[in-house]
């Protein structure tokens, strides 16, 4: 190997060595430290070289591809949309076979597919129906490497009604991104376990297993898909515009005029439960907001369980996105006063980013169980800035 020594001409014609010295004193140095310098020279370069080739090495060996384990969900915000991605997959999975399963398959592309409560983002499921043979506490798992989710339903399940039948739900109870469901189980009751995903459009193989004082069968089940549901609202109810409320505030009454706060005498709320989207109910009440009616129902005591709203014919800006529902058993001018109603609801309207004008938001299942003559119902937050809220219909229902 052939050494240069490092070396650069000073201004006087002397040359400066590697050590900082110049020509002339290099000639009084000991001629036996010499070769040591060189030595030391041709160790750092060999060093140097071995370095360079081992260290790819070394790097390409202790390369750790990501764990499936490794989660970081993205939770459903207020803003609602339909997901139109393309559906991820993970076919080449197996399942551990050191597990004994009650059941297995795969959610596919082939799936029946539905839409959550309160998103319009589409998971594929199966419907998987389950008896036990003795009463008592039972739990059910997914065991997949996809983010499973899992319902519970008693009796029936349909996919367009899950506030019906419904006994709990569970994302992530097992670990690994699984969802464990543990309930009281009757022995002469049918269970309908619903298999999905957490994320929308995903697919996998997934199995269930689970555990309790008796023996456990399952086995896939059809699904049917029908609304059932019976209207609360009609036409001829007692129904009041109000504007500039809260829950629990007392109600400010809203008339036909022009003024803010009120509504066109041809877009009353009456409009709101005339079972007809082609018509609408407006009120400008402090932009919109805070806004709404109360009802008297001719039917009498009525319970509520679920509720939708339809958008009007023009101006997204002026949907619903999030409302309020309170319930009254008082009458007359008591039902103007706060501290006359009971808050049942406070949350988001499922509808899309940008629904067609006249289309309707899904059923909202409500955790009611107190039957009520009155409801009252406001619109505390819309899609976007305008001076006005606006709906086609906001009905009521019990099944």
């Amino acid at each position: 190997m052939k050494i240069n020594q490092t070396s650069s001409p000073l201004k006087n014609g002397s040359v400066l060595l590697s050590d900082g010295r110049t020509g002339g004193e290099a000639e009084n140095l000991p001629k036996e430290k010499v070769p040591t310098i060189v030595q030391v020279l041709c160790m750092i370069i060999l060093f140097i070289i071995s370095i360079a080739i081992a260290l790819p090495l070394i790097l390409k060996t202790h390369r750790v591809a990501p764990s499936l384990n490794t989660k970081n969900k993205t939770k459903p915000t207020t803003t609602i949309y339909i997901s139109t991605t393309t559906p991820t997959t993970t076919a080449t999975y197996t399942l551990p076979s050191n597990i004994t399963y009650d059941y297995t398959n795969e959610l596919s592309y082939e799936s029946k597919i539905f839409y959550r409560s309160a998103s319009l983002e589409k998971q594929y499921y199966e419907a998987l129906q389950i008896s036990v043979s003795i009463s008592g506490d039972y739990w059910f798992a997914s065991v997949s490497d996809i983010d499973t989710y899992g319902y519970l339903f008693y009796n029936s399940f349909n996919p367009l009604m899950l506030c019906k039948n419904y006994i709990q739900e569970d994302d992530d109870s097992m670990g690994e991104r699984q969802f464990k469901i543990q309930s009281i189980l009757e022995a002469s009751q049918t269970y309908i376990l619903v298999v999905t995903t957490y994320f929308t459009n995903v697919t996998g193989k997934f199995g269930i297993i689970s555990q309790g004082p008796g023996n456990v069968q399952i086995g896939h089940m059809n699904t049917t898909e029908s609304l059932d549901y019976i209207p609360l609202i009609h036409p001829n109810d007692s129904i009041y515009a109000i504007y500039n409320t809260t829950a629990g505030g007392d109600s400010t009454s809203s008339t036909a005029n022009s003024s803010i706060g009120n509504y066109p005498s041809n877009e009353g709320p009456e409009k709101a439960i005339d079972n007809d989207t082609s018509t609408k109910y407006l009120n400008s009440g402090a932009c919109g907001l805070n806004t709404g009616y109360y009802v008297t129902l001719q039917r009498g005591l009525s319970l509520v369980k679920t509720f939708q709203i339809c958008v009007a014919d023009d101006y997204e800006e002026r949907d619903p996105t999030r409302i309020t529902l309170e319930g009254s058993n008082e009458s007359g001018s008591d039902l103007t006063l706060g501290s006359s109603w009971t808050l049942i609801y406070d949350g988001v309207v499922a509808f899309s980013m940008t629904p067609p004008r006249y289309s309707c938001s899904l059923m909202h299942c409500l955790n009611n169980s107190i039957s009520y003559t009155s409801y009252r119902f406001l619109v505390t937050e819309k899609r976007s800035s305008d001076n006005s809220v606006q709906y086609s219909e906001a009905q009521l229902y019990f099944y």
